[in-house]
């Protein structure tokens, strides 16, 4: 779960950190992206936030996160394309020359007799949709920093549960985003953003 740590870290910093030090949020999270592709998920809710709060003009003020993924990624396409599809996109997804056993509490694990072939299937796409789409959604509707992480990390779920690999590790991707939205709405979301503290809070 090393990697883990590592690359919710770097998320979160890049996402606190946005408004006042957009570049160096970039790095952070095209670092965490690297560690953990998954982040994925809830770089779509955080990016949703940004187009909604700032517009293009925001996401071409993080213009650092691409800048590294091209300077991290193209070297390693351009030397082996091959190994490159086979161990950092087909891997991810499970369908490189290296599977994963089936394991942990995904749906595949706990009731291998019923989800498998058209089903799981369905169940996968079903998830795909509510992971891609709904904090999207959600966070469009709710523009705030809280939401999209919670939403982020939540919608991770929609990956993880029909997922043939889904260990309980991965449970601190989640745990850790959404506690992540308590970060955004107190002092420390008051301070990286400007804001007036509430001594409510």
């Amino acid at each position: 779960g090393t990697n883990d740590a590592i690359s919710l870290s770097w998320f979160l910093i890049g996402a606190l950190i946005g408004k006042k030090r957009p570049a160096l949020a970039g790095v952070a999270l095209a670092l965490a992206l690297s560690f953990k592709i998954v982040l994925a998920i809830p770089l779509l809710a955080l990016s949703a936030l940004v187009l909604r709060t700032e517009g293009w003009a925001g996401w071409r003020r993080r213009w650092t996160g691409a800048a590294v993924l091209a300077v991290t990624v193209l070297p390693y396409l351009a030397a082996a394309p091959k190994a490159f599809v086979d161990e950092a996109l087909l891997f991810n997804l499970n369908r490189g020359s290296f599977r994963f056993p089936v394991l942990g509490i995904g749906l595949p694990a706990l009731a291998p007799g019923v989800f498998h072939g058209p089903l799981l299937a369905v169940v996968v796409l079903i998830g795909a949709v509510g992971a891609l789409v709904v904090p999207v959604v959600v966070v469009w509707r709710r523009p705030t920093l809280p939401v999209a992480l919670v939403a982020g990390g939540l919608g991770m779920l929609g990956m993880f549960i029909p997922a043939s690999n889904f260990r309980p590790p991965y449970l601190v991707l989640v745990a850790t985003l959404v506690a992540g939205g308590w970060l955004g709405s107190t002092s420390i979301g008051a301070f990286v953003h400007d804001r007036p503290v509430d001594p409510a809070t």
